[in-house]
Formats: structure tokens, sequence, C-alpha cells
């Protein structure tokens, strides 16, 4: 007959093998969310004004789990735009999606503003812009 003392020993080594095993295939790992933009920062330069000019950037699920991208935001100027942004997607791991992002001065001046990027990784991504507006002749 077992004393409780070799049944809980029992027990535990058992307890010890499944948690091994499940550690062994992963299943308790948590996926890592993780986004990254490059380039990270984009200069346009100076540009005539009222002409417009895309740069491409490209967003790419460097982690391992699926990474929802709930929002794509510009901040700062006007004369910056996104383009290929329909909406909350997801991205498998090392999966990747491009953004245009235009610039149209309308005066001539510096222009500054960032790309914000909001997905369920543990920060944002956010890309830097800037640019200048240059007279005719300039």
């Amino acid at each position: 007959m077992k004393s409780v003392f070799d049944k809980l020993t029992i027990g535990i080594v058992l307890l010890a093998l499944a948690l091994t095993g499940t550690l062994c295939s992963g299943s308790t790992h948590p996926s890592t969310h993780q986004l990254t933009a490059s380039p990270t920062s984009v200069n346009f330069g100076s540009l005539a004004l009222n002409s417009t000019i895309t740069q491409t950037i490209t967003l790419t699920n460097t982690g391992t789990g699926v990474l929802q991208i709930q929002n794509v935001a510009l901040s700062g100027s006007s004369a910056f735009a996104v383009t290929g942004w329909s909406g909350q997607m997801s991205l498998q791991p090392s999966g990747s999606l491009q953004l245009g992002i235009r610039f149209t001065p309308t005066a001539p001046t510096s222009y500054s503003g960032f790309l914000t990027v909001s997905s369920n990784a543990q920060s944002d991504e956010v890309v830097a812009l800037a640019g200048a507006g240059a007279a005719r002749g300039e």
C-alpha cells in the first residue's frame, strides 16, 4: 500500500512531466507582437510648391504572433497624407504592409509630422516626417 507521501510524489512527477511537455511544445509561451517600420524617418527634402512626391514605408510583423494593426494616423502638418491604408487588418509573422506617404507643400516653409501606427504590439510605431516647400527657382 502506498503512503500519502508516495502518492503525492508521483503526482508531482506527473505534473512536472506534463508541464515540461507543454513548455517544450511552446503552447504556454505568449506570442510576441512586434511591429517594425522601415524607414523610421522620412525627409522629403525641398519640393516645389503644390508638387507631390510619395515615399514608401514598410510595416513588418517581426514578432511570432499575429499582429492586429488598429489605426494609422498622421499628426503635424496637413502637407502629408497616407495612401494604402484601408482600415484595421492582421499581419501574420513576417508579413508586411506598404504605405505611401505623400508630401505636397503649399507654402515656402518647413513641414514636419509623424505617422503613428497603433497595434497590439507593446508600443505604437512612430515614423518622423519632414520636408520643405520651395518657391519656383529656389
